[in-house]
């Protein structure tokens, strides 16, 4: 007569249990398949990131900023071609880290990540675009006049794209979690709970 095994837990609600061999397996194929779309986008960015350096720097107006070092100028262009590539690739980005979390949740809790994900991306794209066309255009006057009566004011273009880089993460992130905020306490009072029941189990 066989005994089943205490320490295993029977897959349930659609789970998939799998090996911790073949979850780091299945992490290194999502990373490879990341790495590559990061890799082809950051080339195809190379092609338009002066253009966006150009929109980038408009909130200047007719101050244009300066480089001091030989190649300050070609570092920030080869910056602005990697975030652009990261802006492009995340939709696969956040595919391949939803197939990688995916198996191991229930249905109820694929629903909310379903949820979670397209609506943080929105409200990430809508925090770029506050930055870009509100925060951007009242700071950058602000900071050009303050003490512009004692000070000359002759920014880099790596402090300046430094700055708005800074202004794009901070406004997207804050907008990403408030939209997280919503789904997120769900999520996890579900998986507390299935994990809970777990534990009772043993």
């Amino acid at each position: 007569m066989s005994t089943a095994d205490p320490t295993q837990q029977p897959a349930t609600d659609n789970q998939v249990i799998m090996p911790l061999l073949d979850h780091l397996k299945a992490l290194r194929n999502r990373l490879f398949k990341i790495a590559i779309a990061l890799l082809i986008a950051t080339v195809l960015s190379l092609i338009f990131a002066k253009q966006a350096v150009i929109i980038l720097v408009r909130p200047m107006g007719d101050n244009l900023p300066q480089a001091l070092k030989p190649t300050e100028t070609l570092s920030n262009y080869m910056k602005v071609a990697l975030i652009c590539g990261v802006t492009l690739a995340m939709p696969i980005i956040v595919y391949q880290i939803g197939r990688f979390i995916t198996p191991g949740l229930s249905s109820k809790e694929k629903r909310y990540l379903l949820l979670l994900v397209p609506g943080a991306t929105l409200c990430f794209v809508v925090g770029v675009a506050f930055a870009y066309f509100v925060m951007l255009p009242t700071a950058i006057p602000f900071l050009q006049g303050f003490m512009s009566d004692i000070v000359k004011q002759q920014w880099t273009i790596g402090d300046y794209l430094s700055f708005v880089a800074t202004c794009f993460s901070g406004s997207a992130c804050l907008s990403s979690y408030l939209c997280s905020s919503i789904f997120w306490p769900r999520w996890v009072s579900s998986v507390t709970r299935r994990c809970g029941r777990t534990a009772s189990m043993r």
